[in-house]
C-alpha cells in the first residue's frame, strides 16, 4: 500500500495504512494528561501525588456527594421522630396527669362535703404514668378552702387548708394509700374558735387572743375580758392559753386568779384526731388561729374520713 506524506501539511486524522503503526491523536481542545501536574486543572494532596481534575465531574465524588446528602437527611428523620416520640409521651403524661388529679379532687370533695371545683390537687413528678407500675407518686399539693371534719361528735371548720404531701404509696387507692411524709396548715376563724370554747374570742393584737370571761372577783361574778397567747399541745390537741391578763376600774387581776377559768375554757377546745399527723403550733393573726400539722407514714383515710 502506498505511504502517504508524513509532516507538518499530512493530515492528523487520517485513517492510518495497514503497514503503519497505531498513532495516539491529539486532544482537539488542548487538554493535557487529567493527571498532569503541570495542569493548573489538577487537584495535587499534600504528599504531591496528582489526584482528580477541576472542572470535570467525578462519578465517584458525585456519587459520594449524594450518598452524604441522604445520610444527613436520614439523621434528621431520625432526630425529628424522636423529637415527635418525646412530644408524644410528654401530652399522654399531662392527659392522664390532669385527669388523675380531677378523680382525686372528685374524691376528696365527695369525703368533706365540698364542691370539686373548689379542691385543687396538683401532682408531682415525671413520668407520671410510671405509676401504674409502682403505684407510687413523688408529690401531691392539696388545697382545700373549707374543709369540715367531724371526730366523736365534734365537728370543726378549717379553712385554707393546704397539704404537702412527698412519697405517696398505693397512690391508685385513696382508701388504702399511706403517705411518707406530710406537712399541712388550716386555719381555723373567730366564729370557730368561739364555738369550741362556749366564749366569745377575738384577737388582742400582738399575737393575742380576747377572751370575755366571768371571774371570780371577792365573791362576785364579774365579766373580764381576759388576753393571753394561745398556743395547742400537742398531746392533747387542746388550744392552751398562756401570760393572761386583765384589770377591772385599773385594777390588775391576778394571773392566779385568771388561770382556773382560762383552763376551764381550754378543756372545750379541743381538736379533732388526725391519726398520724400531729399537731404542730397554733398562732393568731387578725383572720383567726393558723394551725400547722406534721406527720410521718399518714394514712389518706385519716384525713380524708369525716
Amino acid at each position: 500500500m502506498t505511504s502517504q506524506p508524513e509532516g507538518p501539511g499530512a493530515d492528523p486524522y487520517r485513517r492510518p495504512g495497514m503497514d503503519e503503526p497505531t498513532r495516539v491523536l491529539p486532544d482537539p481542545l488542548g487538554s493535557p494528561d487529567p493527571l498532569d501536574p503541570t495542569d493548573p486543572r489538577t487537584l495535587v494532596d499534600p504528599d504531591g501525588v496528582p489526584t482528580r481534575s477541576r472542572g470535570r465531574r467525578d462519578p465517584a465524588g458525585a456519587s459520594g456527594s449524594g450518598g452524604g446528602a441522604r445520610r444527613v437527611i436520614r439523621r434528621l428523620a431520625t432526630v425529628l421522630l424522636v423529637v415527635l416520640l418525646i412530644v408524644a409521651a410528654v401530652l399522654a403524661d399531662a392527659v392522664a396527669r390532669q385527669r388523675t388529679e380531677q378523680h382525686v379532687a372528685q374524691q376528696i370533695a365527695t369525703q368533706l362535703d365540698t364542691r370539686q371545683e373548689d379542691v385543687d390537687v396538683t401532682i408531682g413528678g415525671w413520668p407520671f404514668l410510671a405509676v401504674l407500675a409502682t403505684d407510687r407518686l413523688s408529690s401531691v399539693d392539696l388545697s382545700i378552702p373549707v374543709a369540715t371534719v367531724t371526730r366523736q361528735d365534734r365537728r370543726v371548720t378549717f379553712r385554707d387548708v393546704a397539704v404537702h404531701a412527698s412519697g405517696v404509696r398505693n397512690a391508685r387507692h385513696l382508701d388504702r394509700g399511706i403517705i411518707d411524709q406530710a406537712e399541712a396548715s388550716a386555719r381555723l376563724d373567730w366564729a370557730q374558735l368561739s364555738q369550741l370554747s362556749g366564749a366569745t374570742i377575738t384577737s388582742a393584737g400582738n399575737s393575742r387572743v380576747q377572751v370575755v370571761r366571768k371571774v371570780d372577783v371577792l365573791g362576785a361574778q364579774v365579766d373580764v375580758q381576759v388576753s393571753a397567747v394561745p398556743g395547742i399541745n400537742p398531746a392533747d390537741r387542746t388550744v392552751t392559753f398562756s401570760d393572761p391578763k386583765a384589770s377591772v376600774d385599773g385594777i390588775t387581776i391576778p394571773a392566779s386568779l385568771l388561770g382556773p377559768a382560762m383552763s376551764s375554757i381550754s378543756k372545750k377546745m379541743v381538736l379533732p384526731d388526725l391519726g398520724s399527723m400531729r399537731y404542730q403550733s397554733l398562732t393568731v393573726d387578725s383572720r383567726g388561729a393558723k394551725v400547722s400539722m406534721a406527720g410521718s407514714q399518714v394514712e389518706l383515710k385519716d384525713l380524708l374520713a369525716s
